[in-house]
């Protein structure tokens, strides 16, 4: 967990070196909330790429598949 952490902070600062980085929180709370609203309105978080596909590009819907993949695993690779 700590090196997943140090990811994270090298990213955003590399100059910080502590241990986690106070925008991890917000991160965390911030799809938090998002994927509930999404699930009070009927959509489910295994849903959301293929209602996507139907209103953006294709370009766009992997970019936002790569960046969910990112912001979930908290690794930018």
């Amino acid at each position: 967990m700590e090196s997943t952490r140090r990811d994270i902070i090298f990213k955003i600062d590399p100059d910080d070196d502590t241990i986690s980085h106070p925008l991890e929180f917000h991160y965390d709370f911030v799809i938090k909330n998002l994927l509930m609203l999404l699930k009070i309105n009927g959509v489910e978080e295994k849903d959301l790429a293929v209602r996507l596909k139907d209103i953006t590009t294709r370009d766009e819907l992997e970019f936002f598949i790569n960046s969910y993949n990112s912001i979930v695993s908290k690794r930018i690779n």
